[in-house]
């Protein structure tokens, strides 16, 4: 068999156990499409919504014709990697920003307190 029916199969193997996964547990899933599933929801304001997903199997980043050619791999453990770094470290810097901004408006109260200064203290 050619990659790319092999891709191919294993993609409609996982469309097809994912489907039987959400239908089991309750969804009224189906096929929107080759390689995608939807399904109706609702939020938590019982707005209806739907949810969609696509099965696809990723070939990762293509190779110059002068290198080449082709693809050059999927590396998922380095993209969950590069994830989990990438949200601790907006999560940090936006925690920074917020311990930044209490700081500015605890100064801006404090000074907003400090009784006025008359003009026998030196004003």
């Amino acid at each position: 068999m050619t990659k790319t029916a092999l891709d191919n199969a294993l993609r409609e193997k996982n469309v097809v156990a994912l489907m039987a996964l959400l239908k089991e547990s309750g969804e009224e899933v189906m096929r929107v499409g080759g390689n995608v599933i939807a399904f109706p929801t609702t939020d938590e304001e019982s707005n209806e919504s739907w949810i969609e997903i696509t099965i696809k199997v990723p070939k990762g980043e293509r190779i110059a014709k002068e290198d080449g050619g082709g693809f050059g791999g999927y590396d998922g453990y380095g993209l969950a990697e590069f994830y989990e770094n990438e949200t601790q470290r907006k999560a940090e810097e936006a925690e920074k920003k917020k311990a930044a901004a209490a700081a500015k408006k605890a100064k801006s109260t404090a000074k907003k307190k400090e009784p006025a200064k008359t003009e026998e203290e030196g004003e």
